[in-house]
């Protein structure tokens, strides 16, 4: 009899392509901010707890379970917050989860880093998110928000904001190329202060940042425009100022120098990116139009034909702050998908988030006529 044909050795599938890959992953990471809110519970074996306690700014390996079924082994966490937000483990802690510093392989719905944050400043949980969709549709990137139920060990924590993080995706995703430096502008530090590198290839001596501060310090108004669009994205820099005084951020850049990243373009344009946007909207009379204390925000309000476009940037941006046609459709759209995470607190807790949004409501309509007067 005939021999049986050899067997062809089965060959495995190639592997994507770099842009098919991130594509993928995006669209995964789209999903997942858009699914109806779930549960994440972190599990801490004992001598990483006490690690924790001891260096909670140091990342240690945890297990984080999503639902019910699905376990992602090796999981980076650290304790994160500044001054007025930070929590200790044993109270409510907010959290940074990081999927690639202690592994390899699939990322979290192509996620490599998520930051849960226990929102003790705004007891709502929906300023962030509120924001993220205000950022969206002026055009200002800033990181996707959504919610979770969280537990650590057995304890539950209850209801958590969750945002991605401001990495090499997030950057991917805004900007092209996006190999230019990212960084941290710390607490309270202004550009002209020792900021955290937190990527990029960009110089490591800092000379971009020092050319922006020379910029700033241009004392003649006739040259400083010139030198401030040599190393600023000024018309994106006029929105986010926008953004920032018409949320009424006071904890912002403009007004505190404080929550906010930078991203320098290859081309040394620089780019500011808002973060720590819980606790806007408190304040309905927060001025637009007084003067700022960031280094950057001061300089170029302070050239005439910045400010003139400055304030054609608020007429610009008023539909967005329109309570009726903007503000309480995104609320109300943010609270629908957050109510059954809420109802599965129990009637009590959902009767005081009620009680909380109510007064929510009442400051975003209070803003809205207030900017309208302003402006």
């Amino acid at each position: 009899e005939d021999a049986p044909a050899p067997v062809a050795p089965t060959t495995p599938p190639p592997a994507a392509a770099p842009a098919a890959q991130k594509r993928k992953g995006e669209e995964a990471a789209a999903a997942w901010f858009a699914a109806p809110v779930g549960e994440l519970a972190i599990e801490l074996v004992p001598v990483d707890v006490e690690a924790l306690r001891a260096s909670p700014r140091t990342y240690v390996p945890c297990r984080l379970r999503e639902g019910a079924d699905i376990v992602h082994e090796r999981v980076a966490v650290k304790l994160k917050g500044a001054a007025g937000s930070f929590r200790p483990l044993e109270e409510q802690p907010s959290f940074t989860l990081s999927f690639d510093r202690f592994r390899d392989g699939p990322r979290f719905h192509g996620l490599e880093k998520l930051h849960l944050n226990a929102s003790v400043q705004d007891d709502t949980r929906l300023h962030e998110a509120l924001c993220a969709d205000l950022c969206e549709a002026a055009g200002v990137p800033a990181p996707r928000v959504t919610h979770a139920r969280v537990r650590l060990g057995a304890r539950d924590l209850g209801l958590y904001v969750v945002k991605e993080g401001v990495d090499k995706r997030f950057l991917a995703r805004h900007f092209d190329p996006a190999n230019g430096n990212l960084y941290d502008g710390g607490f309270c530090t202004d550009v002209d202060g020792v900021l955290e590198k937190d990527g990029g290839k960009g110089p490591d001596d800092r000379r971009d940042l020092a050319d922006v501060v020379a910029a700033c310090h241009e004392p003649d108004l006739t040259l400083r425009p010139a030198r401030l669009e040599a190393v600023l994205d000024v018309e994106a820099f006029l929105t986010f100022v926008a953004l920032e005084r018409m949320l009424g951020h006071w904890d912002g850049y403009a007004t505190n120098r404080n929550n906010y990243r930078l991203y320098v373009r290859p081309s040394g344009a620089t780019v500011f990116l808002p973060h720590g946007l819980d606790q806007v909207f408190q304040d309905p009379e927060a001025s637009v139009l007084d003067p700022c204390v960031g280094l950057v925000a001061d300089a170029v309000l302070a050239v005439p034909a910045f400010r003139a476009r400055y304030r054609a940037r608020l007429v610009a941006m008023l539909p967005l702050f329109d309570a009726e046609q903007s503000l309480l459709p995104r609320l109300r759209a943010r609270l629908a998908r957050l109510a059954p995470a809420v109802a599965a607190l129990g009637p009590d807790a959902a009767a005081a988030h009620a009680e909380r949004v109510a007064d929510l409501e009442a400051r975003l309509v209070a803003r809205a006529a207030n900017l309208r007067e302003q402006v």
